[in-house]
């Protein structure tokens, strides 16, 4: 089930992305994990006072999270048309349903996206994404 992250997810996000960190998938990508959590707590922040232009998103499965998204919105310098820009989409590694909270998590996203209106225009969604797990 997919839902909106709370504060009271914090740990579980930040022990899911330690692990997938930690996997062999990453070999040699290097995170700050003081600039990474930041990141987080402002995209969560902002989403928790309704600001539509950050989303944080988990797939949980009997209350244990399976995978995340972070995305917030930017606006593009050639049109100024609001874009979201997917931050992180990270899964388990050893989880075996992954492609399916990959498409869950973006499916919700997409919906997110297509629902929040800017300036009067829907919000564009090009997935640019920076980091993500399969």
């Amino acid at each position: 089930m997919i839902k909106l992250l709370n504060n009271n997810d914090v740990v579980q996000v930040i022990n899911l992305m330690d692990k997938t960190g930690d996997s062999d998938y990453y070999h040699g990508y290097h995170r700050d994990e003081a600039v990474w959590t930041t990141h987080f707590l402002t995209v969560l922040i902002n989403q928790n006072k309704g600001d539509v232009n950050s989303l944080a998103i988990g797939y949980f499965n009997n209350d244990i999270l399976r995978g995340f998204m972070l995305a917030s919105t930017f606006n593009n310098y050639y049109t100024n048309e609001p874009i979201m820009d997917v931050k992180d989409c990270i899964v388990d590694p050893d989880n075996p349903m992954n492609a399916k909270i990959i498409i869950s998590l973006f499916d919700y996203m997409i919906d997110h996206t297509n629902m929040v209106v800017n300036n009067g225009e829907q919000i564009q969604y090009i997935l640019m994404m920076t980091q993500k797990s399969m």
